[in-house]
């Protein structure tokens, strides 16, 4: 007959520990989608396993200094619905972190490998608000290097190392990085005030067709007109209703990105256009007044030739711009607003109308146009 050895209470109650251990370090391995709450919960409770007789206690009103670490996506990109959906979930991470617990936050660049426009001037300007909001000031932020050198050239381009007031280190220049300027301002102060927008509309005047510059003019002035109307998170005092701004001309082509992180357009237009007004006009484009989505307020808003204003002239922006691409069959005007997307793209003359809408929210509006210099000369 087999002898079964008997095991010790002692040894039972090691192994109960290792098991216990070793599922917390699993469900820390297995949490890096979850929010970062749920991680520092496993952490604590890790921490408390290891050291069950080290009791930390702390003043409700305590703000810890340890920093959060959160890890960058891999691609910070808004046009495949997965990465719009990855970053925007990133960015309330952030957000949570910074403004709902009180926290410093350290941004981990290590496994980014892809930066495109309309989404890294979203997190700018997130970086850029949480920086006047948060209790730690500018020392909200902080990050590290990125291990891609072009990564770290975008950063310094478009003023992320500036904002964070980190130092700087010398990186290769990239032509299709070099051509991006970037800037900002509060809502009252007019966007074509800055004088790298000036420097634009003067290349744009000379080179360009009378209706791109009109509609450049136009789209530059109006586009955050209304962004914070009703807004109870941001206020010029602070310094937090604010607009951003990427331009460039690449080549033969006005690239803009104009972001802002207001109410959106699905909220403000109602307000602005009038219940009766909104609803023929939805009606015109074909769609229900009651199954509105975000990307369909979108649509409708390029559709208006006037503003609250009761100006003719108001508000022609974006229209002008769809007819340089309707009159030239190349160029892309992409709008996010809050859940929504509306991309009015021309591509070898052939013009479409897509719309898209998301689980997640772009928080504000982003704005972003690539029209050739030289369309029509109307």
């Amino acid at each position: 007959m087999k002898q079964t050895k008997s095991i010790s209470h002692r040894a039972i109650k090691k192994r109960a520990f290792r098991t216990r251990k070793s599922k917390l370090k699993r469900k820390l391995r297995n949490s890096f989608l979850c929010s970062w709450d749920v991680i520092e919960k496993a952490k604590d409770s890790l921490r408390k396993i290891k050291c069950p007789h080290h009791y930390i206690t702390r003043p409700s009103n305590y703000l810890s200094n340890k920093r959060i670490h959160l890890i960058v996506p891999t691609e910070v990109d808004y046009y495949l619905k997965s990465n719009y959906e990855i970053n925007n979930h990133f960015l309330n991470q952030i957000k949570s972190c910074a403004l709902g617990s009180n926290r410093r936050v350290y941004l981990d660049f290590s496994l980014t490998t892809k930066i495109s426009a309309a989404a890294m001037l979203s997190l700018l300007a997130e970086i850029d608000v949480i920086t006047k909001k948060s209790p730690f000031g500018t020392y909200a932020v902080s990050f590290n290097h990125p291990k891609d050198p072009k990564i770290e050239s975008i950063l310094k381009q478009v003023g992320f190392y500036g904002l964070l007031k980190k130092g700087k280190r010398e990186t290769p220049e990239y032509d299709d990085v070099n051509f991006w300027k970037y800037t900002s301002g509060v809502c009252s102060e007019p966007i074509l005030a800055k004088s790298m927008i000036a420097e634009i509309k003067v290349e744009l005047e000379r080179k360009a067709s009378r209706r791109l510059y009109r509609g450049f003019v136009e789209a530059m002035s109006n586009s955050v007109e209304h962004a914070y109307t009703d807004d109870s998170e941001h206020d010029e005092e602070d310094q937090t209703a604010k607009w951003w701004t990427f331009a460039g001309i690449k080549g033969s082509d006005l690239v803009v990105v104009i972001c802002d992180k207001g109410v959106g357009i699905p909220r403000t237009l109602p307000k602005t256009q009038g219940a009766s007004q909104l609803t023929n006009l939805l009606k015109v484009l074909g769609y229900d007044p009651f199954k509105v989505k975000d990307s369909t307020f979108i649509k409708a808003a390029t559709s208006l030739s006037s503003t609250r204003t009761g100006k003719s002239n108001r508000g022609k922006g974006l229209t002008d711009i769809k007819s340089v691409i309707d009159s030239t069959g190349v160029g892309i005007l992409s709008i996010f607003s809050n859940n929504g997307r509306y991309m009015y793209k021309g591509e070898k003359g052939i013009v479409k109308e897509l719309m898209f809408d998301y689980k997640h929210s772009v928080s504000g509006t982003i704005i972003e146009w690539t029209i050739p210099l030289r369309g029509d000369e109307q």
